[in-house]
C-alpha cells in the first residue's frame, strides 16, 4: 500500500509504502502516458515501471537500488531500514527526510540515497513531516502526543511541543499578513481528538487552541493563499471540512513580536564620542554592525520561551566564523539529570581559523577563544538608558543594550581581533573559537553538556598539521583567553588569575498540606517559614566556622597584589550603595570578596503568591550560593553544607519536611601567573593602554568553566576583562565603554601577534 507521496522536482517523486521502502520514480523516462480527463489523475499504459523505481534502504553505504520488484529480497538482507511503514516524507535540499511506524526520523541523501542520519526521539509512531520557512528546520508530529523541532544544521531538537493527543497532521504557514506591513508564520497540529494546536514559530509559544466542533481526529490540513487573506483548511475522518483565516487568528491572540528597528549605531555618536575609539576605522564600524544584530537577538537561555532565540543567535554567530574564514562545527549533547530542559543543549559553536602568516607558529597548537552567545533576561519597562534592551544605541560614548558587557561584546571584538591579523595575512598561530549558548542558563557544565561536547571534539584544539588529538606538547593549545568579566573599577586596566566556585543550591521546607489562615492556626503548628529562617540564620552566621576549612593561606607575592590595588572602600560602598562594609581595611575587603567562602541568599518565595498578611504557607523554598575558594573540595563543601542543614533541621523537631537540591558546581580556579601568557598580555594591555594592568582574583562563578578547560586541553587560561565596573552586567541599562571595547580589541590582536 502507498501511503504517502512527495514531488519536490519536475524530475523525479518518492513514494512511502507500507512495506518500509522509499521509491524514487524519474519522470522523464516515463512515455506514452493517456490522461482521463474526467478523473483526477493519470492512468499509467503498459509501460514497465518497475524498471524506472530506485529504493531508498536504511544503508549507510548503499546508494539508490534498481530493484526490479523484488524490494524486500534487499530489506531483508540490510540492516538500518525503517521497521515499518512509511507515513510521511519531506524535501529540504539536498535531503529527503522520512518517517514512519518505527517512530524515526531519518534524513537521507537525494542524490545517492545514502543515509545521512537517523533523528532519535519520538516514542511511537511519526505521521506526520513538515519543513521549516527559510530556516533548516523539520518539524515531525507523533502518535506520542508531541511535535519535535528538528535543526538540520546540527540534527539536534531543538524544542519538543506537548499536545497530549496523537498528531496526526500538521501544516505550516508563513508570512500571513496582520496589516500594518506585518506578517506572522503558525505551525498548525491537527490531533486525534478533533482539536488544531496553533504556535508560533519564532517563539513555539503555544497561541491558540481550534476546535472543529467534533472529536473525530483531524486527518488532513492545508491553506490557501488569496491575498491578502490565508484560509487553513482542515479536514476531519468523520468527512467535516472546516477552515478559518489565519490572518484573523493572529489578530485574535497577542503574539510575541521581539523583533526590533535597526540603525547604525556609529552614526547615534557624536564627533567627539567618536574620537572615544581613537580614530575609529571602518573595521570597528562594521564590528558595531554585527554587534547590534547580535544584541537584537533576545537569546535568554534561562528557560525555555526564548529557546528559539538562543538557536538563531548560535547560528548567527556561526555564520560571522564563516564569513571571517573559519571551518566552523555545531554541536549539541543531552541534558542531564539536574537540568529542568528534556532535549538537547543549545548549540556549542567552534570555528578554527589557521594561521596564514608567512613565518608562523601553526605546528606549535592553536589559541582558544572562549566565549558565550546566550544572555540573562532583561525587562523593557526597567530598561531607561535606551528605548529596549534588544536595541543596541550609543550614548556618551558607551554602547547600551543587552549583552554588549556579558558577553557579546567581547566575543565579538576577539572574532574581529583575528580576522584583522588574518586579512592582512599576519595571523602566526591557528585561532579556535570555542562559543556556547547555556552560561547563563543556571545549569552547570556538566548537565548542559558542555563537557561532553568539547571532551568529543578534541581534534578541533589540535593544530592543523596534526588534528587527530590534544595528547602532545608540540600540538596541544598554547594559551586559553577568555574575556567575560570586568576591571576591578572604571580606569585601571586588569588581568585576572583567579575565581571562586560556586554551589547553587535550594532549601525547600514543607509543612500542612495547604496554606492557613494565621488568624485560625497560628501558633498551633510549626510554620515552615519558620523553619526556614532558622536554618537561613544558623547558615549565615555560622558559616566561618562550617566552611572555612581546607582555605589556602594568602602568600606573600598574593598579598603584595592585594595591596597594589589600592582598594577605596568608601568609594567601593558607595558604588554599590550601601552605607557601611563588614570589613573597614581594604585587604580585607578584597579577601572576602576574591579569597574567602562566603554564603549569598538569592531568593526566598513560598505558596503565599497573593503575599498577603496572616497566610501560613504550605511550603516555602530559598535560593541560596555557596562561593568556596582555593584549596577548598567542591564535593568535600557540598556534603558539609547537606549534613549541616539536616542536623540544624534535625534539631527543630518540628514535624515538616526538608529537600535540598543541588543546583549546579562550578569549581574554583587559580592560574600560575609566572607564565608566558600572562608576561604576553601584560605586554599587550601596557602597549594598547599606555600602563601596566593590574592582576586581579574575581568571585564570580566562571572558575569551573576555566578549570575544566585547562584540563582538558592542557594549556594555561587568562581572562583578560574588557569591561568596567560600572557597566551593570545582568543588571538594568547594562552597557560598555566605545573607548573600551575597540582597545579589548586591539589587546586580544597584539596578543595573538605575540604568544
Amino acid at each position: 500500500h502507498i501511503l504517502t507521496v512527495l514531488a519536490p522536482t519536475r524530475d523525479r517523486f518518492y513514494i512511502g509504502s507500507q512495506d518500509a521502502l522509499i521509491r524514487c520514480v524519474d519522470t522523464k523516462q516515463f512515455s506514452n502516458r493517456n490522461t482521463d480527463k474526467n478523473s483526477f489523475g493519470v492512468k499509467e499504459t503498459e509501460t514497465d515501471v518497475s524498471s524506472q523505481v530506485q529504493t531508498f534502504l536504511k544503508c549507510e553505504l548503499t546508494a539508490f537500488n534498481t530493484t526490479g520488484g523484488n524490494e524486500k529480497a534487499h530489506v531483508n538482507g540490510r540492516t538500518g531500514s525503517h521497521y515499518g511503514s512509511i507515513y510521511a516524507l519531506a524535501y529540504v535540499s539536498p535531503y529527503i527526510c522520512s518517517a514512519g511506524a518505527d517512530g524515526l526520523v531519518k534524513i537521507w541523501n537525494s542524490t545517492n540515497g545514502t543515509l545521512v542520519r537517523e533523528l532519535l526521539g519520538h516514542r511511537r509512531s511519526v505521521l506526520s513531516l513538515q519543513v521549516g520557512l527559510q530556516t533548516n528546520t523539520l518539524y515531525s508530529g507523533s502518535v506520542d502526543g508531541t511535535v519535535r523541532v528538528w535543526d538540520l544544521d546540527t540534527y539536534a531538537c531543538r524544542r519538543s511541543l506537548e499536545c497530549n493527543r496523537s498528531v496526526f497532521c500538521m501544516c505550516l504557514v508563513g508570512n500571513v499578513h496582520v496589516g500594518g506591513g506585518n506578517e506572522k508564520s503558525l505551525l498548525f497540529a491537527g490531533l486525534s481528538n478533533g482539536l488544531v494546536y496553533v504556535w508560533q514559530t519564532g517563539t513555539f509559544e503555544k497561541v491558540l487552541r481550534l476546535s472543529t466542533g467534533t472529536k473525530s481526529p483531524v486527518c488532513a490540513l492545508a491553506f490557501s493563499l488569496s491575498y491578502p487573506f490565508t484560509y487553513i483548511l482542515c479536514c476531519t475522518s468523520n468527512g467535516l471540512i472546516v477552515s478559518w483565516k489565519a490572518n484573523e487568528i493572529v489578530k485574535s491572540v497577542q503574539l510575541n513580536d521581539l523583533s526590533v528597528a535597526h540603525h547604525n549605531v556609529y552614526n547615534t555618536m557624536t564627533a567627539e564620542q567618536k574620537r572615544e575609539g581613537d580614530e575609529l576605522d571602518t573595521s570597528n564600524e562594521a564590528m558595531f554592525e554585527i554587534l547590534k544584530e547580535l544584541v537584537s537577538i533576545p537569546s535568554v537561555s534561562a528557560g525555555s520561551k526564548l529557546r528559539e532565540d538562543c538557536w538563531k543567535a548560535g547560528k548567527f554567530v556561526a555564520m560571522q566564523l564563516e564569513r571571517f574564514g573559519c571551518r566552523v562545527k555545531m554541536c549539541t549533547a543531552k541534558h542531564g539529570a539536574n537540568s529542568s530542559y528534556d532535549g538537547d543543549s543549545l548549540p556549542l559553536v567552534i570555528g578554527k581559523m589557521s594561521a596564514n602568516a608567512k613565518i608562523n607558529n601553526s605546528s606549535s597548537g592553536p589559541v582558544v577563544i572562549y566565549g558565550h552567545y546566550d544572555v540573562v533576561s532583561a525587562s523593557k519597562e526597567s530598561w531607561t538608558a535606551s528605548s529596549s534592551p534588544w536595541i543596541m544605541e550609543g550614548l556618551d560614548g558607551y554602547l547600551y543594550g543587552r549583552g554588549v558587557s556579558d558577553d557579546k561584546g567581547p566575543m565579538i571584538a576577539c572574532m574581529y581581533a583575528a580576522k584583522k591579523l588574518h586579512d592582512s595575512g599576519n595571523l602566526k598561530r591557528d585561532v579556535v573559537f570555542l562559543f556556547e549558548g547555556e552560561e547563563e542558563s543556571g545549569v552547570g557544565i556538566e548537565d548542559r553538556g558542555f563537557c561532553k561536547m568539547v571532551l568529543e571534539n578534541m581534534k578541533w584544539f589540535g593544530s592543523d598539521n596534526d588534528i587527530d588529538e590534544v595528547s602532545s606538547n608540540s600540538n596541544r593549545p598554547c594559551a586559553i583567553l577568555i574575556s567575560n568579566n570586568y576591571w576591578i573599577d572604571d580606569n585601571r586596566p586588569c588581568l585576572t588569575y583567579g575565581m571562586r566556585g560556586v554551589i547553587d543550591f535550594s532549601i525547600t521546607v514543607t509543612g500542612p498540606s495547604t496554606n492557613l489562615h494565621a488568624g485560625v492556626d497560628g501558633g498551633s503548628i510549626h510554620e515552615p517559614m519558620e523553619d526556614l529562617n532558622a536554618l537561613l540564620y544558623t547558615l549565615s552566621h555560622e558559616k566561618d566556622k562550617i566552611f572555612s576549612g581546607g582555605v589556602r593561606d594568602l602568600a606573600n607575592d598574593e598579598r603584595e597584589r592585594y595591596e597594589k590595588v589600592n582598594l577605596n572602600v568608601e568609594e567601593y560602598a558607595k558604588q554599590v550603595g550601601v552605607s557601611r562594609l563588614r570589613q573597614i581595611s581594604p585587604l580585607h575587603v578584597l579577601g572576602s570578596r576574591w579569597s574567602k567562602p562566603s554564603i549569598s541568599i538569592s531568593n526566598v518565595s513560598s505558596t503565599n503568591t497573593s503575599r498577603g498578611f496572616r497566610r501560613i504557607p504550605a511550603m516555602c523554598q530559598a535560593k541560596v550560593s555557596l562561593h568556596f575558594v582555593p584549596d577548598q573540595d567542591a564535593e568535600e563543601q557540598k556534603q558539609r553544607l547537606i549534613s549541616y542543614l539536616q542536623n540544624v533541621f534535625d534539631d527543630l523537631e518540628s514535624g515538616n519536611e526538608l529537600q535540598i537540591n543541588i543546583k549546579q558546581v562550578s569549581n574554583w580556579w587559580l592560574a600560575n601567573t609566572r607564565t608566558r601568557i600572562f608576561d604576553v598580555a601584560a605586554e599587550s594591555v601596557e602597549k594598547v593602554w599606555g600602563v601596566k594592568p593590574l592582576l586581579v582574583r574575581e568571585g564570580g562563578s566562571y572558575g569551573g568553566i576555566t578549570s575544566f578547560l585547562e584540563r582538558s586541553l592542557k594549556a594555561p587560561a587568562i581572562h583578560l576583562p574588557m569591561g568596567q565596573a560600572s557597566d551593570s552586567a545582568h543588571l538594568p541599562n547594562e552597557r560598555i565603554s566605545l573607548k573600551c571595547l575597540v582597545k579589548g580589541r586591539e589587546v586580544v590582536e597584539d596578543f595573538l601577534m605575540n604568544i
